[in-house]
């Protein structure tokens, strides 16, 4: 399966920059028309919130008859939907607030929530518990609760509080209570509905301890790595202590967002390379587990939440196309490069390597954005041509 990630005001994936509903169907039609089963998506500040949450989601957050819209349509596309609700880490969209700045981990990082305080427990449930309640009005088979880059842990007051008493002062068990806390809180109103997360806290962890706290059972790993060399980033062994705990297993990759906070232009190379690579990893490794189940094709808009936005999606359309085949067949074939063209509503005369190079005449949503940050770089190269000449002459 592939899903990709389109996240309208995240944290990770697609921090801020949110999509208007009508281009936001718009890349939903060529998400499913390119092949996807479908889209991971991180509303964060954008969705329609009430209660505590509602006072601090964004001014311009979608409305509810908005997001069903945008879910209802996705559903007629053949597109599953899965919400990526933060729990732990990237939640700067509500620790940067002067509301619950109080629940921050470290006071002086919004980052990571304080988990060991019962106030930031119950807070982080309503927002997983709205989004559910919105999504479950269609389907929801899936949602994934992050829990990656969790950078800071057992330094809040009541953190250090609760860890000698409870946990034996041992920071993983404390993490591994919380997000069991969270899975069950899911699947005991949503029984069909299956718990994702990354599986950075799984790392170096004793099959016992995650067995320990039911994480097993409860949740799945998602492996996310954007480089170009996975057998050296994702080694066997990490493969190998992954599947004694866990039976399925996804991959993440990216084709877009992950080449620098400051990219304006999308180089899709280090993103082919990257799917080309996640496509070995799973004919590697899919026989340690009873079901790799597929990949999540991530585009983040920002590298954390106060960041510059970077390759937009008007300029990663062609990346999008291309890796979404690439993960699933390693090479484009002919009948690949007909879709991709057909799909982005390229004129017939176009050539996949002008699609590549950015000069193509496609007509996808959003190309008037591509051709503006074309013209960009264009005027930036420019000067510094000129600047360059002027310090020689």
């Amino acid at each position: 399966m592939k899903f990709v990630f389109l996240g309208p005001g995240s944290t990770d994936p697609s921090r801020s920059a949110p999509p208007q509903p009508t281009y936001f169907k718009q890349l939903l039609n060529s998400v499913a028309e390119l092949g996807a089963n479908g889209v991971l998506i991180e509303w964060e500040d954008m969705f329609p919130y009430e209660g505590e949450l509602g006072s601090i989601k964004n001014g311009n957050a979608y409305s509810y008859s908005e997001v069903l819209d945008i879910l209802q349509h996705a559903e007629s596309q053949g597109l599953s939907v899965t919400p990526l609700v933060q729990t732990v880490g990237h939640l700067e969209w509500i620790l940067k607030t002067s509301n619950f700045a109080h629940l921050r981990e470290i006071s002086n990082f919004p980052m990571v929530a304080c988990i060991g305080d019962n106030q930031a427990q119950e807070l982080i449930l309503d927002a997983v518990n709205q989004v559910m309640a919105l999504h479950s009005k269609i389907r929801v088979p899936y949602i994934h609760i992050g829990a990656d880059e969790v950078y800071q842990m057992g330094e809040c007051e009541a953190d250090r509080r609760v860890l000698p008493v409870k946990y034996k002062s041992d920071k993983k068990r404390l993490m591994f209570d919380y997000v069991r806390t969270v899975a069950e809180n899911i699947t005991l109103q949503y029984p069909k509905t299956k718990v994702l997360m990354w599986y950075d806290e799984f790392r170096n962890v004793s099959h016992t301890l995650i067995r320990e706290y039911e994480l097993d059972r409860l949740v799945t790993p998602v492996v996310w790595k954007y480089t170009a060399d996975l057998d050296k980033d994702l080694p066997n062994s990490m493969w190998e202590e992954l599947a004694r705990s866990f039976s399925s297993v996804w991959g993440g990759s990216a084709f877009k967002g992950a080449d620098g906070p400051n990219t304006i232009w999308n180089r899709v190379k280090p993103y082919i390379q990257n799917n080309q690579q996640w496509y070995l990893q799973s004919l590697e490794h899919a026989d340690l587990f009873s079901d790799f189940h597929g990949f999540f094709l991530t585009g983040w808009q920002r590298f954390d939440h106060f960041a510059s936005l970077c390759e937009l999606m008007p300029v990663s359309m062609a990346s999008l196309a291309v890796n979404l085949k690439l993960v699933q067949n390693f090479v484009l074939t002919d009948f690949d490069n007909e879709i991709i063209l057909r799909s982005l509503r390229c004129p017939v005369e176009t050539t996949m390597t002008q699609l590549l190079a950015g000069e193509d005449k496609c007509r996808f949503p959003g190309m008037l954005e591509q051709i503006g940050c074309a013209s960009i770089i264009d005027i930036s190269t420019n000067q510094g041509l000129i600047r360059a000449a002027a310090l020689m002459g």
